[in-house]
């Protein structure tokens, strides 16, 4: 095994995967799990999937035979772009609802997680590229154990 592969948190990088999996229809594939990603102009829309951060949940935390159980919560983010046009908002409202039944639809995301919550979503314009985007912070907590 690498070095690089011990040094990642399976348990994150299997969750960032799964959503990545139910997400790729909605963007034709266009799925990336980092917030640094290529996106060639036409390409959007697209989405990226990043973890904001990770805590343990102390309160929830328990000992079986000896073991730590421990509680995790993952802060995640999918984030939407779309051409900035005069049709952006409408699809940036559809894309993100749609991210949003499709995960709570499975809140245990086949079996990685005890439950998924929606926690907020942002929506701005940048005009930082060769064309200017329309972009879609949506938030979720996701719950574990490892």
């Amino acid at each position: 095994m690498s070095s690089e592969n011990k040094l990642k948190n399976p348990k994150r990088s299997l969750i960032r995967q799964k959503i990545a999996d139910k997400l790729k229809n909605l963007v034709q594939g266009r799925v990336f799990l980092s917030r640094i990603y290529p996106l060639p102009e036409g390409a959007p829309p697209a989405l990226s999937i990043f973890a904001n951060r990770e805590v343990a949940d102390n309160d929830n935390t328990a000992i079986n035979q000896g073991q730590r159980l421990i509680w995790h919560v993952l802060t995640l983010t999918v984030q939407v772009h779309v051409s900035a046009n005069q049709d952006m908002d409408e699809a940036i409202d559809e894309i993100e609802a749609q991210v949003r039944t499709l995960l709570l639809a499975d809140v245990t995301l086949d079996g990685l997680s005890e439950d998924l919550r929606w926690v907020s979503t942002d929506i701005e314009l940048s005009g930082g590229g060769v064309k200017p985007t329309a972009i879609a912070d949506i938030v979720f907590e996701i719950f574990f154990r490892n």
